[in-house]
């Protein structure tokens, strides 16, 4: 892996002396000066879609508003003109960014919402300096990220790079980083720079314990959650196969003609969620392999998906919650060490189900799971508290009652 900065006068004037006077010296003393209010920013990681940890957190507060159980005002930052129009249309509160009022909502922001690293575009990080900001993250999962991002270290070593990284704040610290676990105390809380942690669930995760509202559904993909439904009625056993994003976009090869005929041998429905930023897409003249959209929601499903496979997808942790069976489907994993994979745990330890590097095994794993033979639900349960001290449901309201 090797980086290089081109252009590297540009970068100089651009990149540090421009950032550096707007950020640090007009931003920063703003955010210093300006009193703050009762405000709750949220600013997401996908900036086209309502998804991930802000959202469900932000629909918390938004519905605590409406109930008069809170003073506080709580806004949705968009960056997508066509997102900030869905959440109108839904009588939601959303503020465009970069804006006037964007600028001065933030700047006035109590409180700061993030579930990334992602958000620090037009300067947000030396708007929000002076707020206490909150950091969700998107995922408890096994990979390196934050300051411990292989790519992000092989950077380093370049002087202009580090100090561009600086001068840009891309590693804010955090007044509040929330985990899930004290295992993920001591695997995740050097990825990042903060002031305290508080061990809670992920909001995302509430919606396994409710049934999912209009709101919940924004920005969900309601035709194959409606379709779901259709074949769950039918009897059919519903899979989703969800794997993770690679640098390479290079996913473990699928058979769809021959996983369709299995499915009908079966009366199997397998919904295939790609990551978001996989440029692969899945043929669809298949009825029973069907793909959701790779950009929307998938938390509104999970409930009635009977059986996962991914390969080591931070969705698999979440999906521990409701221990059903996990097939780890990972043809091309060769021990996680390398920059594609760079895992921070043992794979095989932390990965309760079935290993398959080939469609004949995976579609054998499935075989013996629809046919009664489970035989990792104990050491799911037990990976589950691994990665999550409390997962009731309420992660949301422990979170809100502890800043408010």
């Amino acid at each position: 892996m090797s980086f290089k900065i081109e252009k590297p006068v540009r970068f100089f004037l651009k990149g540090l002396v421009y950032r550096f006077i707007v950020g640090w010296l007009f931003f920063i003393p703003l955010s210093i000066i300006i009193p703050k209010k009762d405000i709750v920013t949220f600013i997401p990681r996908n900036k086209e879609r309502f998804a991930d940890n802000t959202k469900y957190f932000y629909l918390y507060l938004h519905n605590l508003q409406k109930q008069g159980k809170t003073n506080f005002q709580s806004f949705y930052l968009c960056e997508n003109d066509l997102l900030y129009e869905r959440l109108v249309e839904a009588r939601l509160a959303p503020i465009k960014y970069p804006g006037l009022k964007g600028f001065w909502i933030l700047l006035r922001s109590k409180y700061v919402v993030v579930d990334s690293n992602e958000w620090g575009s037009y300067f947000k990080p030396h708007i929000v300096y002076n707020s206490f900001k909150v950091q969700l993250w998107h995922g408890v999962g096994l990979k390196k990220v934050g300051k411990l991002n292989p790519i992000q270290m092989e950077r380093e070593k370049i002087g202009l790079y580090k100090l561009y990284r600086r001068i840009i704040m891309e590693n804010p610290v955090y007044q509040l980083l929330v985990l899930s676990s004290e295992a993920q105390v001591e695997q995740k809380a050097a990825m990042f720079n903060y002031q305290q942690i508080f061990i809670n669930g992920q909001p995302r995760n509430d919606i396994f314990f409710q049934t999912p509202s209009k709101l919940h559904k924004i920005d969900s993909d309601e035709q194959t959650l409606l379709l779901v439904e259709r074949y769950k009625e039918k009897g059919y056993k519903i899979l989703l196969y969800s794997p993770t994003w690679r640098f390479s976009s290079s996913l473990p090869s699928v058979n769809c003609d021959s996983l369709s005929q299995f499915c009908k041998e079966n009366k199997l429905l397998v919904i295939i969620k790609n990551h978001p930023l996989t440029k692969k897409e899945t043929a669809n003249e298949y009825d029973n392999i069907i793909e959701y959209d790779k950009s929307m929601d998938i938390y509104p499903l999970l409930n009635k998906i009977d059986i996962l496979i991914t390969d080591y997808s931070s969705i698999y942790t979440d999906f521990l919650i409701f221990n059903k069976p996990i097939i780890f489907y990972c043809e091309d994993f060769n021990g996680g060490s390398n920059a594609e994979q760079n895992l921070q745990l043992d794979y095989d330890k932390v990965t309760p189900g079935m290993k398959c590097r080939t469609q004949t095994e995976l579609q054998l794993a499935i075989s013996q799971i629809i046919n009664g033979e489970d035989h990792y639900a104990e050491l799911r349960k037990k990976t589950l508290t691994y990665y999550y001290s409390t997962y009731d449901g309420s992660s949301s309201e422990k979170l809100w009652r502890f800043l408010d």
